[in-house]
């Protein structure tokens, strides 16, 4: 029987916990539902549809679905570099206009969040909250 070592349980339930983060920000309304002796969660997309806890973390298909629309809605510019036998690199940054006396304006790019793993979705994720973390007021 495989056991699971209890790193990588504590990233199962820190990956779980940022997919619902990840879902809120998204827009996607959790919702429970008991019939029975049968309990359980599904979201609801602000198109009406209704979805399971999506799992960003693994899959670049459901983050440029949910999460990255949102991330150019804001201005956002995003970033994913692959790295040869190193992983992924996201970066989130604003493209910002500078005044200058030369030139009238010089674009300055702010890094927002940057997230690095070894899973393209997971580095971009990260990214993401850092960026969602931003926008919390402290």
């Amino acid at each position: 029987m495989w056991a699971i070592p209890q790193e990588g349980i504590r990233t199962m339930i820190n990956e779980q916990e940022l997919n619902r983060k990840l879902a809120k920000w998204a827009g996607l309304k959790s919702e429970i539902h008991v019939e029975s002796e049968h309990k359980w969660e599904r979201f609801r997309a602000p198109d009406g549809s209704y979805h399971p806890l999506l799992d960003f973390t693994q899959s670049l298909d459901a983050c440029f679905k949910w999460l990255v629309p949102k991330l150019q809605d804001k201005g956002h510019n995003i970033n994913l570099l692959a790295f040869e036998h190193e992983g992924f690199k996201a970066d989130i940054s604003d493209c910002v206009f500078t005044q200058t006396a030369m030139s009238g304006y010089d674009p300055y790019r702010s890094t927002i969040g940057i997230g690095e793993d070894k899973v393209a979705a997971l580095a971009l994720c990260l990214a993401i909250e850092k960026v969602i973390d931003s926008e919390i007021p402290k």
